[in-house]
This record gives structure tokens, sequence and C-alpha cells, in this order.
């Protein structure tokens, strides 16, 4: 496999391609690559991103209401993990919108 250090001096390019051995070793060892912020978001940090993403493509009342939705996804599930997300949870989660009075139009 080659790739290239994108300069010049040699030993930016030995400790370069140090690094990046020690980087496919670890991952052909199952053992995670990115550091534990990059690997565990919280539910609440993923969406927020959601909606800085949905705004720069959508009409401003698709984004107030994507906003809306998500508020409630957020005051239900925020403080959780992603890993955390499991059906069960999301279940409760419609079960507790639904016995709210919220839900689709009949």
């Amino acid at each position: 496999m080659r790739e290239s250090t994108q300069t010049t001096r040699k030993t930016l390019a030995v400790e370069y391609e140090k690094r990046r051995r020690l980087e496919l070793e670890r991952a052909y060892a199952g053992v995670p690559t990115e550091g534990r912020s990059a690997r565990i978001r919280s539910v609440k940090d993923t969406l927020e991103s959601y909606r800085q993403g949905y705004a720069l493509n959508h009409r401003p009342a698709s984004v107030a209401s994507v906003r809306s939705a998500l508020a409630n996804v957020e005051r239900f599930m925020g403080s959780g993990l992603l890993p955390d997300l499991t059906e069960d949870r999301i279940r409760r989660y419609v079960t507790a919108r639904l016995n709210e009075g919220t839900g689709g139009a009949p």
C-alpha cells in the first residue's frame, strides 16, 4: 500500500509512516483507532450536528419543523449515548410521546 505524506522532508515522512503503520496494526487487531471523544457521542451532540447540516440544504419551514421534532427527541434521549440507542429505548420514547397525546393524524 502506498500513500503520499504530502511533504518533501524525509524525517516527517518517516514519522508519518510509523504513525500510519501503528494505526493500521491497531485497526487489524480490532483496537479502536480514533479517540474516545470521536467514538462515543451523546444523542444531543449528534442531533446538534444533524440540525446544522440540515439547515444548509433545506427551506426555513422544513428546518423549523425538524427543530421542533428533534426538541422532543432531545428531551427524552439527549443525555444518552448513541451506542445505548436500542429498539427498546426507541419504543419507550414512542410510547411516552403517545401517552402525552401526540402522534400521527388519524
